[in-house]
């Protein structure tokens, strides 16, 4: 899965997810950009501290902890990590999260758990009451997979689920690697029957030696990245088993984005897919050279793709890296809004169009995004609400409704006029606003 490891014990790489409004990385509020895989392979011992495991059992519903049914926690000084487990949560199918006491009962406080009709019926893979879209298949090669059951056309719903196992970075931080390992073992193994057997159930890549490490391999091989939007510091390691079973492709016709009030992950298609074929996902950012794909993939995952884009001919190989580097390089010019930007409608539209060449459909509402707000920069409302359109349409696969580019384009769709990127490349080229502001602190003077 696309997840972000670490570069050693002591240091997780946690990169912010922004987006193109605050003029940041490509993602445009997607997952962050991968790291090592050191960390999994060593046992040192981060913390200077000595640290004890304790069990506890949290009978009933405490207001300060939530429905959680037990726990298990690691002290280190004045830190605590505990593995909570709810086996009720989303219809007792169950989740177990391992953070610190002030964080879960945020979590405590989220619609997942206080409104549990709001994830009624998400989880389809063990209790089925609507049609699969889908089957789980083996695939030569690539030991299980999913492949469409059906025809399925671009914004179709294809698989939701909620999280099974969340661990929040700073524990990576702060347990001993040997604590880390029984913490997370014993969180699966805290799960109700049915979705434990489906955790373990889990492809790790590569043999491991005892329990601990396979639980271990497992985390790290089928893991996503997720922020949970709690106004905490760090991210969390989150494991959906039966989404981990999409194999990886670098462009995939599908994508995924994460709801953290129900802590609900959803798949959507973002192009048509025939019955029968397989349905894919990215495991990490598509726009990168063949090189740079491999080197990451093979590093992290343990794998060498064998997708389309990474098979084809050299010269074909060679112009799509072309292409990619020459989105790389208008990314940076359409992401500066100062006067002295080169960035222009006419190179947002070879934006759209290299998008549209590499096969990118899971990133064109960033290519769309652009493409509204140069246009409306220039005061051309109706070719910015035909991109803002886009956009949306787009996004709501790719990113979701609440992703900061989808409600701006929302808001550019229904009145260009008023929205901040009105005419604003104009404004700044030919510097319109400066005098008022000039003359206003002449007065004050």
């Amino acid at each position: 899965m696309r997840s972000t490891l670490f570069l050693s014990v002591c240091t997780a790489t946690v990169l912010a997810q922004n987006s193109i409004l605050d003029h940041s990385h490509v993602g445009i509020c997607r997952s962050p950009l991968l790291s090592s895989l050191d960390f999994l392979f060593e046992k040192r011992i981060c913390s200077p501290y000595g640290g004890a495991l304790d069990n506890r059992r949290d009978e009933g519903h405490s207001t300060s902890t939530g429905p959680w049914s037990h726990s298990r926690c690691y002290r280190n000084g004045t830190d605590e990590f505990c593995m909570y487990t709810s086996t009720t949560f989303a219809e007792n199918r169950g989740i177990s999260i391992l953070t610190t006491p002030e964080r879960v009962a945020k979590f405590s406080k989220l619609r997942a758990f206080t409104d549990p009709k709001s994830i009624k019926d998400v989880n389809q893979d063990i209790v089925r009451t609507l049609p699969a879209r889908y089957n789980v298949v083996p695939i030569p090669g690539k030991d299980m997979g999913v492949t469409a059951k059906q025809p399925l056309n671009r914004g179709d719903l294809i698989m939701s689920n909620t999280a099974s196992m969340m661990i929040d970075y700073a524990a990576f931080e702060t347990l001993p690697h040997a604590d880390l390992q029984k913490i997370q073992a014993a969180g699966v193994d805290a799960l109700p029957t049915a979705h434990r057997a489906r955790f373990l159930n889990l492809s790790t890549h590569n043999p491991t030696e005892g329990y601990y490490q396979r639980v271990e391999k497992l985390l790290a091989t089928n893991a996503f990245d997720i922020d949970v939007d709690d106004g905490g510091e760090t991210e969390f390691f989150v494991v959906f088993p039966e989404i981990a079973r999409f194999n990886h492709d670098c462009r995939p016709n599908a994508d995924y984005w994460f709801d953290p009030e129900t802590l609900t992950q959803y798949i959507h298609a973002v192009r048509p897919i025939a019955a029968g074929e397989e349905i894919t996902i990215s495991y990490m950012d598509p726009v990168n050279t063949r090189k740079n794909r491999m080197h990451k993939l093979h590093h992290v995952w343990g794998f060498k793709c064998s997708c389309s884009q990474c098979t084809k001919p050299r010269l074909i190989s060679r112009d799509s890296d072309d292409r990619v580097r020459q989105i790389q390089a208008l990314r940076a010019d359409l992401q500066d809004h100062s006067g002295g930007s080169r960035a222009t409608p006419q190179m947002a539209e070879l934006f759209v169009s290299l998008f549209e060449q590499e096969r990118l459909e899971s990133m064109a509402y960033e290519a769309h995004t652009h493409a509204a707000l140069e246009w409306n920069g220039v005061g051309e409302p109706w070719l910015a609400t035909k991109h803002a359109r886009l956009a949306i349409e787009h996004g709501l696969a790719s990113v979701g409704p609440r992703n900061s580019d989808v409600v701006e384009m929302q808001a550019l769709a229904e009145d260009p006029w008023s929205h901040w990127s009105w005419m604003s490349r104009t404004k700044r080229r030919m510097g319109w606003g400066r005098r008022e502001e000039s003359d206003d602190e002449e007065e004050e003077d």
